[in-house]
């Protein structure tokens, strides 16, 4: 068995880390029973005590003889000396002192050497002197020695403090609670089946049930929540009455009062949440200023800045890192709608839509190298679907609205709407539908295409020599490519020359 020291004890709530169930098993063997008697060589500095005694070498003799043991003294007569008569003892040489107080020279000053009762330090008060036992009074604290193995066995009955570290079941007179460290459980009344680890964790518990708190400041002021788990410092430290809440990690869930059902791992996670339940966060900051409901963030800083923002999801570090407010969002990737603060966003991969700000319900699925750089370089631009691997290069698409956008593609008008691109793996566009019903198809042959054998046609530019339109030119001048040809309300509109127009009516037959 290792005996754990008083400064180990005291590491596990400076450090916050908690003993190990060997550990904490060797510190409880450690404990004197009070109804046991310390043998004196348990007592501390007793052996230096009694090593500093006189020996019996140390005390001199008379004529050889040793002044220690019982009976008289045997004084020799000295050759120059009359026979000892009894009574009287005869030495050679004169007496000091005087007649009534005769005092022998070589004995002076020898007395202040011989040890009396005065001379022996106490224990506890009590002298060491006299028979039977030392008698010792059990305190709160450790003396010495190891408590006895028998089943059971308690230390006094009662709460105990060493340094002022609480050990016991604190004051409710529920049961099942166990409680470590200075003010921990203080207030409990009728809890039960709490555990509290550390200094004033649980400190305000009254009626809550089944909570575990390990770390300084753990579920501090929790009084009536239950199902609770904080392990780290003030780790739901300001938790009222929430319930059903789970923070790991230094200050994880650290301002919730009343929310419940969260999850919270990782330093600060969740740090500020007070009201809103049912969020999961997972990494360091993690969703740290939220205070809205049914959100999950897994990765560093994912969702950091949210606040009142609901339903939302976003998977990787710093993705949804700027959304405030925001609702209904996902984001999965590394910095995938990083400064976005709309709703209904939907960005897969590495930066997708990083660049959308205040766009609300549009699809990016697009990997990307860089902030600055990929397709799916939106802004304020909403309902767009934007699929496209990186191409090292912005779309150009940034306010626009409404458009379709697969594959590869560059060079596009900021301010593109309504539109549909279908572009291939380099960038080549293959179908292009404007806002105008205009529709463009690449080079594929001269001649007809049957689609299905019953007279059905795909009709490319290079059959017609132009391309065809359902809305009217505003003037003879409007833009127009030449070749360009509409129908609309039974005009024939056909552009001769650019940005030049001429029409012809239609007539039945």
């Amino acid at each position: 068995m290792a005996i754990q020291t008083l400064n180990t004890i005291k590491n596990w709530f400076k450090t916050g880390l908690k003993p190990t169930q060997t550990q904490f098993w060797d510190t409880w063997d450690s404990f004197r029973h009070q109804s046991e008697k310390v043998p004196v060589a348990d007592v501390e500095g007793i052996d230096e005590l009694l090593n500093s005694k006189t020996d019996e070498s140390d005390f001199k003799t008379i004529n050889g003889e040793s002044i220690l043991g019982s009976g008289d003294i045997l004084i020799k007569t000295p050759v120059d000396a009359t026979p000892s008569v009894k009574g009287v003892v005869q030495l050679t040489g004169d007496l000091g002192g005087t007649a009534d107080n005769p005092t022998v020279p070589a004995l002076a000053g020898k007395q202040e050497t011989l040890i009396s009762g005065t001379n022996l330090k106490t224990v506890n008060g009590v002298s060491l002197l006299g028979s039977g036992d030392v008698p010792f009074t059990a305190v709160s604290g450790i003396v010495s020695g190891i408590v006895n193995n028998t089943p059971l066995q308690e230390l006094g009955g009662v709460d105990k403090t060493i340094r002022g570290v609480r050990i016991g079941k604190g004051n409710s007179s529920g049961i099942d609670n166990v409680v470590f460290g200075i003010n921990s459980q203080n207030s409990a009344t009728t809890a039960e089946g709490n555990h509290s680890f550390g200094f004033e964790a649980l400190r305000d518990l009254t009626t809550g049930i089944y909570n575990n708190a390990f770390g300084w400041g753990a579920l501090q002021k929790n009084t009536i929540g239950t199902y609770n788990n904080a392990l780290g410092n003030n780790a739901l430290g300001n938790n009222t009455s929430g319930s059903f809440n789970v923070a790991i990690g230094g200050s994880a869930l650290r301002e919730n009062t009343t929310a419940s059902s969260n999850t919270a791992i990782g330093v600060s996670s969740l740090r500020n949440n007070t009201t809103g339940s049912f969020n999961t966060a997972i990494g360091s900051l993690t969703l740290t200023l939220n205070t809205g409901s049914n959100s999950t963030s897994i990765g560093s800083s994912a969702l950091r800045s949210n606040t009142t923002g609901s339903y939302n999801t976003a998977m990787g570090i710093q993705s949804l890192y700027s959304n405030i407010s925001g609702n209904y969002n996902t984001a999965i990737g590394a910095n995938s709608l990083y400064f976005s603060t709309a709703e209904g966003n939907v960005a897969l991969g590495n930066l997708a839509g990083s660049h959308i700000t205040t766009g609300a319900r549009n699809v990016v699925i697009a990997s990307q190298t860089g902030i600055t750089h990929g397709a799916g370089t939106l802004t304020t631009g909403s309902n767009n679907l934007v699929i496209a691997q990186n191409n090292g290069s912005d779309n150009g698409l940034t306010t626009g609205s409404g458009n379709t956008i697969l594959g590869k593609t560059s060079g596009l008008s900021s301010s593109l709407s309504n539109t549909v691109i279908l572009s291939d793996g380099i960038g080549t566009q293959r179908f292009v539908s404007n806002s105008n019903n205009l529709t463009t198809l690449p080079a594929q042959t001269t001649a007809l295409i049957t689609a299905d054998g019953t007279g059905k046609s795909i009709l490319t530019k290079e059959y017609l020599g132009t391309r065809i339109g359902t809305v009217a030119p505003s003037s003879a001048t409007d833009t127009g490519v030449t070749g360009e040809i509409r129908v609309v309300s039974g005009y024939i509109y056909w552009c001769i020359a650019t940005n030049t127009w001429i029409r012809a009516a239609g007539t039945t037959f």
